[in-house]
């Protein structure tokens, strides 16, 4: 018997394939899908996006990660853990006109940054089929420095963000039993700030109800540790229906979820989420001297291990993370100028802080594929990647 068939988009190495006559496996042979990379376009200005795709990265371990390089520079990792082994990510044009290299290689799990050497691991197979063994490369020509691109912030792609419905858990949820009361704000998320209203029903009526902000105090470095705490933001009237209404506005705070609760004689009547997303204060100066300091301000950054940290990148090379526990949601980042004269570009990417694995490859290091595939989206994270850019002058 003979038989062919197109291979799947999915994660690569190896596969089972069966034959099964009558519901009976009467036959099992393997197929092998092997790693493929592409980046579009070759050529742009500075701060080009530049589209990167990988496919059939496996989901085994020491196979499943990547790190990138542009020109000998570490930038970050690669995943396709929740996008079946195909990684689309974005990285931006950066150095002066001429022809810069992207490498793309296996990532271990034992120290950030590609593995150099994979052809001499026990994990030679990866890339025995290109001509080089060891990696995918790429040269991608800066055609000119136009000046520095605006300042923009890259989101999440929405169908890759968890819609968490009002019930599901949320780090701050404090309301154990279930209550007849229901509580709606809208929106439901934004930044810093933002202004929602707030409806309920099924509370007593014509009581006065306190609104408090859930959020969190404190941080993971000193043995004080954190704790939850409730910020009052109003207090308003039930109407005799058991009803209410209220404006509320969201606190300068850390981001990420959080919960408005209502009180009343210290007994918690209902709760709702709210998502606090990050946003960009300032860059200044945007034009600099080589040597002198600049700032980069964010509001909004979270405390959870998976939104409360960004790692940075100067011109496509990690140089750094920031954490925005202890400072209650605002991270200022003060940086150096450096390198040739003209434009040169910062961007900040998703990271996380820690987890329960010792090995630390993975944590305070820039997330590439932050938009796609990242442990925070399944939760309902939405955390944005930005770009920044500063002019160097003599």
């Amino acid at each position: 018997m003979r038989a062919s068939f197109t291979a799947p988009e999915d994660f690569g190495e190896v596969h089972d394939i069966y034959a099964v006559v009558d519901g009976q496996d009467i036959a099992r042979g393997g197929f092998r899908i092997l790693r493929s990379a592409t980046i579009t376009p070759a050529e742009g200005p500075v701060g080009t996006p530049i589209t990167v795709t990988v496919k059939g990265i496996s989901w085994r371990g020491f196979e499943q990660f990547m790190a990138l390089r542009y020109d000998n520079k570490y930038s970050g990792e690669i995943s396709a853990v929740t996008t079946k082994g195909t990684a689309v990510f974005q990285i931006r044009a950066a150095g002066p006109p001429g022809k810069h290299v992207i490498q793309l290689n296996n990532s271990t799990a034992y120290a950030p940054g590609a593995y150099l050497n994979t052809q001499q691991s026990p994990q030679d197979y990866i890339y025995a089929h290109l001509d080089n063994k060891q990696e995918f490369r790429f040269v991608f020509n800066v055609t000119r420095d136009a000046g520095p691109p605006p300042d923009t912030l890259q989101w999440p792609d929405s169908e890759r963000v968890a819609r968490l419905n009002s019930h599901a858990p949320r780090t701050t949820m404090s309301l154990k039993q279930p209550s007849s009361a229901r509580a709606t704000l809208h929106p439901a998320a934004g930044p810093i700030l933002s202004k929602a209203s707030l409806r309920a029903t099924g509370l007593p009526p014509n009581k006065e109800v306190g609104l408090f902000f859930v959020t969190a105090r404190g941080n993971r470095m000193t043995p004080s540790g954190w704790n939850l705490d409730s910020i009052p933001l109003a207090n308003a009237t039930t109407k005799a229906d058991g009803s209410l209404a209220a404006a509320i506005q969201i606190p300068d705070d850390l981001g990420g979820w959080h919960m408005v609760k209502l009180v009343g004689r210290d007994q918690v009547l209902a709760e709702v989420p709210y998502y606090v997303e990050q946003s960009l204060v300032e860059v200044k100066p945007k034009r600099v001297k080589i040597g002198e300091t600049f700032t980069i301000q964010i509001k909004g950054v979270g405390w959870s291990e998976l939104d409360n940290t960004l790692a940075v990148t100067y011109d496509n090379a990690a140089m750094g993370y920031a954490c925005g526990f202890n400072s209650n949601g605002d991270v200022t980042i003060n940086l150096v100028a450096t390198g040739h004269p003209g434009t040169h570009l910062i961007d900040l990417y998703p990271a996380i802080y820690k987890g329960k694995d010792r090995v630390p490859w993975n944590y305070q290091t820039p997330f590439l594929t932050f938009a796609r595939d990242f442990p925070a989206l399944a939760l309902g994270y939405r955390i944005p990647a930005y770009r920044l850019a500063i002019e160097v002058t003599e």
